[in-house]
């Protein structure tokens, strides 16, 4: 009787295990958001003539500042969904003269993609 109680724990153990190992297969995919949401209200309040620190305040330290081109600065949003693909791609770009905003330039998702591919080419 002895010998048929540890057969079943061992069949039970194995079970379990297997069970646990299955379990932990599940692969969790969060959406994931890199960069920043720079929405239409922010981008209203922008006009020509601000100083940078103005901007910054409204928009906020931006993600890219060319080092060789300090006066642009660029806003980036992608968001990838659960698939791994990118769901959503955005880019602001503001550009200065002498401290000064002189333009501002909005790019959003397939636009935004194409354009942010050629440039790494």
């Amino acid at each position: 009787m002895k010998h048929y109680i540890n057969k079943i724990h061992f069949v039970f153990l194995v079970l379990l295990s297997g069970a646990i190992l299955f379990a932990g297969c599940a692969i969790y995919r969060p959406v994931i958001q890199q960069g920043q949401i720079t929405d239409s209200d922010e981008l209203e309040k922008l006009e020509v003539g601000m100083t940078r620190e103005e901007v910054q305040e409204i928009l906020g330290t931006p993600l890219v500042v060319d080092t060789f081109n300090p006066d642009r600065w660029d806003y980036v949003l992608n968001i990838i969904g659960a698939e791994r693909t990118i769901t959503k791609k955005e880019r602001v770009t503001v550009f200065f003269e002498d401290g000064i905003l002189l333009r501002i330039e909005q790019i959003k998702s397939e636009e935004a993609a194409e354009e942010l591919e050629t440039e790494g080419e």
